[in-house]
């Protein structure tokens, strides 16, 4: 069984020309072909041990969008310590998906260029520095996070038979991200991604928004058949979705969460 799904976290931005509909078309591609494994991991970021891994660091002058004008940026994790296979990442301006490449420069102490995962930021006037909103590492894990708060636990894209199965776990991995540059008068982010794995192949639809009282995340999917053929993909009214999310803010106000 391949499957296609919808996560969303946060709330809707601004319609694009480059969108959820293209990004599902890939995925009905890859699901459809047999599955192919990743290749192997570089040899170098293979090599490295633990204390190694922890000193390389992302050099923040790197970010990409810093000093365009708009208060987002993206930051990446290297390569190491568990985490050794790059993922594709694509920057979304207007109706182009432009290749985001990591160069091996970004990094203090790196050994390999790429990005084992990212970060959205976002710049706070005070005082003044580029706080972490959402994070995105390590298999299917992601993370949110609202300001002023603390990270709890991390999510999974999706896990397979993690009760049981005759086939046993499986976790798929984020692969290819695609991510909209936002305009500096822009609150929320999009970003798309695929997930793959032997039996999945997973669509992601994420909104990061940022604000000082929450930062949420839900997940749908649906699933191919082989004997069916593709089902349709399950769509979240933005309307409905929006005053859910209002309702969570006001209800927090109210139990006095930070504004």
């Amino acid at each position: 069984m391949r499957c296609l799904g919808l996560a969303l976290a946060g709330l809707a931005g601004p319609a694009f020309g480059f969108g959820f509909d293209d990004v599902a078309r890939t995925a009905e591609r890859v699901a459809r072909a047999p599955y192919r494994k990743p290749p192997p991991p570089d040899a170098a970021v293979l090599a490295l041990g633990y204390d190694a891994s922890r000193r390389q660091r992302f050099r923040p002058e790197q970010s990409t969008w810093r000093g365009t004008g708009t208060r987002y940026e993206l930051q990446y994790f290297p390569l190491g310590n568990g985490n050794v296979r790059p993922v594709t990442m694509f920057e979304l301006v207007g109706d182009q998906a432009r290749p985001l490449r990591v160069p091996l420069e970004a990094y203090e102490n790196g050994v390999a260029g790429g990005a084992a995962g990212w970060r959205l930021n976002r710049w706070i006037d005070s005082p003044p520095r580029s706080d972490e909103v959402a994070a995105f590492l390590g298999a299917s894990y992601f993370r949110v996070l609202a300001q002023g708060l603390r990270y709890g636990v991390s999510a999974r894209g999706v896990a397979i038979d993690t009760v049981g199965g005759a086939a046993g776990e499986e976790f798929p991995v984020f692969t290819t991200f695609w991510v909209q540059r936002p305009d500096p008068s822009e609150t929320e982010v999009r970003a798309y991604a695929l997930l793959e794995s032997r039996r999945v192949t997973r669509l992601a639809n994420c909104w990061a928004r940022a604000c000082s009282v929450l930062a949420c995340a839900t997940c749908g999917s649906v699933c191919r058949m082989p004997a069916r053929g593709w089902a349709s993909i399950r769509r979240t009214d933005d309307a409905v979705r929006r005053r859910a999310f209002e309702a969570v803010e006001r209800a927090m106000a109210v139990e006095g969460a930070p504004a």
